[in-house]
């Protein structure tokens, strides 16, 4: 889901070495690959909460070793927190992957053979967590804060609910079961929430698949009521793109007809900044995040970019940037 995952648990079996990454390919071997073909495979190694593994591919010859690296982002998945199970099949596509190294090959949309959606967190906790009142019971109350950094947060239950155990008053959430729609969880305090609860062997309760009211992802996007204005494409060039902080500015081409909403929406956001004694470089930008670029794309000033444009309770910004 801005969505890459902590880098804190280091896995099981293989060791250190598969940690290293993708391998580097030569430019001989990259002009031989068809990224627009299928393949099939089998999940080789994949770390839940790394976010990444290798697939083994069932066609030989095409990339080092028969295998490839996924990415979690990679992953098209119903689940709330994106993952593979060692030995399972899927079909994918491949992409060429640019670094700092080299040129790599990674995996892009993998799904189950035939393409439906990868849909196994739901199965794999009912076999492995104990649920009070069952999976399916959602609780009501109010997240305290979630620590992205610390990978955990705490939660108040709504009072009334009728509960066959004693339930502490404070329950504790981790982040694997930060439901953001797929997407790494982010620092989060005093919001309504919804949520199941399981006892962990050691008799302590924790959250289940934390949710918005009404089962809504926990997004930016909805908790700042974001609406794409309009299917069409715009045009536009990158003014500024502040990747380590996980925002940029774009600035739409002239003769475009935006809507008024949104223009209007702009300049209301250059006085705000203005009032606030910063500068401002550009008369017309659209704000956008990391996670609204296309994955795998690297975006840079001067850059000719198309997008769609949305509102929310901040401003106007750009999303879907390729």
């Amino acid at each position: 889901m801005m969505m890459m995952m902590m880098m804190k648990g280091k896995g099981k079996g293989g060791g250190k070495s598969w940690k290293k990454g993708p391998k580097t390919i030569s430019k001989t071997m990259g002009e031989k690959i068809d990224t627009t073909a299928t393949y099939t495979g089998t999940v080789e190694k994949y770390s839940k909460f790394s976010g990444f593994g290798f697939i083994k591919l069932a066609q030989s010859g095409i990339v080092p070793e028969d295998k490839v690296y996924v990415y979690y982002k990679s992953i098209d998945t119903t689940d709330r927190f994106p993952q593979l199970t060692q030995d399972m099949s899927v079909q994918f596509g491949l992409h060429k992957y640019k670094t700092q190294n080299g040129t790599s090959v990674r995996a892009k949309h993998v799904c189950m053979p035939g393409g439906g959606s990868i849909a196994i967190q739901d199965e794999l906790d009912s076999q492995k967590k104990e649920f009070v009142g069952g999976q399916n019971l959602r609780y009501t109350g109010t997240l305290k804060f979630y620590r992205s950094k610390q990978g955990y947060g705490y939660v108040t239950m709504d009072k009334g609910f009728k509960t066959p155990e004693t339930i502490p008053e404070e329950i504790r959430v981790e982040e694997a079961e930060v439901n953001c729609g797929g997407k790494k969880p982010f620092g989060l305090k005093d919001i309504k929430v919804e949520f199941g609860i399981w006892k962990t062997k050691k008799e302590k309760f924790k959250i289940y698949n934390m949710t918005l009211p009404k089962g809504i992802p926990i997004t930016k996007e909805a908790l700042e009521n974001r609406k794409i204005q309009s299917p069409t494409l715009f045009k536009g060039t990158i003014v500024k793109n502040m990747w380590k902080q996980g925002y940029g500015y774009v600035s739409p081409a002239a003769g475009q007809k935006i809507p008024k909403n949104v223009t209007d929406k702009m300049s209301a956001m250059k006085k705000d900044t203005e009032a606030k004694g910063k500068k401002v470089t550009e008369d017309s930008v659209l704000y956008f995040r990391t996670g609204d670029i296309e994955e795998g794309k690297w975006m840079k000033k001067g850059q000719e970019v198309q997008f769609k444009i949305y509102l929310d309770d901040k401003g106007a910004g750009a999303c879907e940037i390729h």
